[in-house]
């Protein structure tokens, strides 16, 4: 596995890469908002780079429902003295 970093859309990327014997190239945004591929060992890094950019709109999508779920979720937040729920 290696850390890759991408810049897309004036933001910074970083993501997971994980070659493996596959046939596919998959991408998943993990609950804590992080950026995971797998794909083939043939595929080069430059290529990860390339998918990852072309999905930015998946990826910022992605993240933007897990924060709005967190945010849902009130057991997730920090209770202060006195809350009531």
């Amino acid at each position: 596995m290696t850390e890759r970093t991408v810049y897309a859309e004036n933001e910074e990327i970083r993501y997971v890469a994980e070659k493996k014997k596959i046939r596919n190239i998959y991408l998943r945004v993990r609950s804590d908002g992080t950026v995971y591929v797998t794909a083939p060992y043939r595929v080069s890094g430059e290529f990860l780079d390339a998918f990852v950019k072309e999905r930015i709109g998946f990826i910022r999508s992605a993240r933007d429902r897990i924060q709005k779920e967190k945010e849902k979720n009130i057991l997730l937040q920090p209770l202060r003295d006195g809350d009531v729920f």
